[in-house]
């Protein structure tokens, strides 16, 4: 049998495209995403219905995505009250051209008393089941970076995901 090999538009005299690795595809075969990390991370998602890759935002990866097209991964948010512009990664959701934080071991305020560097890292979200009930990670509990097993699970009462396993 043939197959079709979709493929990004690039301009290589330009350098300006979609480069880097697809990381998940839903069941259905509609979606795949993944992130480019050529330059810096750049997530991006591919639809059957367009056949074209859309690059999502910079400073983000996607992991695995539901048959609705909700992808998983984590984004760059800014540190609140960081005089030196740290930027810290989070675990989420994108859906509809919004990014959702899941929730990590790591309170919120905390956050602001990073140590001043880059990309301090509380996890990535890696996987996400086809009905978008689970999406399974990591997360991390302080700056020494130890990386924790982590489920998150959909919560019809409160319309959000749990944190449910570490």
């Amino acid at each position: 049998k043939e197959a079709k090999l979709y493929v990004p538009e690039f301009d290589a005299q330009y350098m300006e495209g979609v480069y880097g690795t697809i990381y998940g595809v839903s069941a259905t075969g509609e979606y795949a995403v993944g992130y480019d990390d050529f330059v810096g991370s750049c997530a991006f998602m591919w639809s059957r219905s367009t056949c074209k890759f859309e690059m999502i935002d910079l400073g983000s990866m996607l992991m695995d995505v539901a048959n609705d097209g909700t992808a998983v991964g984590n984004y760059f948010v800014e540190i609140p009250g960081n005089e030196n512009g740290a930027f810290a990664a989070r675990p989420g959701y994108y859906k509809d051209g919004v990014w959702t934080p899941l929730p990590i071991l790591r309170d919120e305020a905390l956050l602001t008393e990073a140590t001043g560097e880059s990309d301090d890292m509380n996890g990535c979200a890696m996987a996400i089941s086809a009905d978008k009930k689970f999406i399974a990670g990591y997360i991390t509990d302080s700056y020494v970076y130890k990386l924790y097993p982590a489920l998150w699970q959909w919560n019809d009462e409160t319309q959000e995901y749990d944190l449910v396993n570490t």
